[in-house]
C-alpha cells in the first residue's frame, strides 16, 4: 500500500489516504470533508537503498 498526504483547498485540512499502488495515487479523489479534490503527485519518499 502506498499513503499520501494532502492539504485541501476547500477545508485547509491536511487529509490522508491510501491507495494499492504508486500509479493509483494521482487524479481525482474524495476528500475525508466531502470534496473531490485532483491531486498530482509531487514527491516520493522511499526507503533508503530502495530500488
Amino acid at each position: 500500500m502506498w499513503w499520501l498526504t494532502l492539504h485541501c483547498p476547500h477545508c485547509r485540512a491536511g487529509h490522508f489516504g491510501r491507495v494499492p499502488s504508486e500509479a493509483a495515487a494521482g487524479g481525482v479523489r474524495r476528500t475525508p470533508c466531502g470534496r473531490r479534490v485532483w491531486v498530482v503527485v509531487a514527491r516520493v519518499y522511499r526507503p533508503e537503498g530502495a530500488q
